[in-house]
């Protein structure tokens, strides 16, 4: 998505002088356009693609299915009714209607490295077993550092890793769980619901006679600085976290 750039002739003289405005992008289900406008919203993966630090995502509710990345300091607002020109008001995490949906075999939403902030998804059906960045860890989400910051969410029914399928982890063992809702490295979740997360369904036994138990079936939180620990960096506030 272009950005859009004011030049001011008179302080060009003067060494130049330019500014970037923050652009909103909406998203609707079935949205195939530019994101400019609801009436040619763009499809969720696109408009993730597309945010730079400071734009705002405004995002309908639906159902979307896949395995998403954010990569940029942008906000997120899901729950939308489609007309907003400004974002929503969040009072709880229950009873969203933005669905984000893994495809299978996937994890759901995937925060790299950027101070982001997510408002309003409910987000399901993820799998971490056979991912490449962070294999098990997060079936619903992974923030990765930066201090993203998810709130009025619900993560619920992820799994960090499906241990039916008995798959092996790089020392050669029954690879485990870690984080079936969300794994946290440096990041912050508040008024929060995660419930019915696995951090490793089936645990079961390998030749080494190892068994492959999961590791925070709701969050994993790991905080770090330095080759030290700060648990400052990973905060859970006012977050209802049940059955998982």
């Amino acid at each position: 998505m272009e950005k859009k750039f004011l030049l001011v002739g008179a302080l060009l003289l003067a060494g130049g002088f330019s500014t970037m405005n923050a652009d909103v992008i909406y998203v609707t289900e079935p949205g195939s356009g530019d994101g400019t406008s609801w009436s040619s919203a763009a499809s969720l993966e696109d408009a993730l693609s597309w945010a730079a630090a400071g734009d705002e995502v405004f995002v309908a509710k639906g159902t979307y299915t896949g395995s998403f990345k954010l990569r940029a300091a942008a906000k997120v607002y899901g729950n939308c009714v489609g007309t907003e020109t400004e974002p929503p008001t969040y009072t709880t995490a229950e009873g969203l209607e933005t669905f984000l949906k893994g495809p299978g075999g996937k994890r759901v939403l995937y925060l790299d490295g950027k101070a982001s902030e997510i408002y309003g998804l409910d987000i399901s059906g993820g799998d971490a077993s056979t991912e490449t960045t962070g294999v098990g860890r997060g079936g619903g989400v992974y923030i990765n550092n930066g201090g993203a910051t998810l709130k009025y969410c619900n993560i619920h029914d992820n799994i960090g890793v499906d241990g039916s399928k008995n798959i092996l982890g790089s020392n050669g063992k029954a690879l485990k769980g870690v984080g079936g809702g969300l794994y946290v490295l440096n990041g912050r979740l508040e008024n929060c619901i995660i419930e019915n997360n696995i951090a490793t369904t089936a645990p079961w036994e390998d030749t080494s006679k190892t068994w492959s138990t999961g590791i925070g079936g709701g969050i994993c939180l790991d905080a770090t600085e330095g080759n030290g620990c700060n648990p400052d960096n990973a905060i859970v506030l006012n977050c209802i976290i049940r059955n998982n």
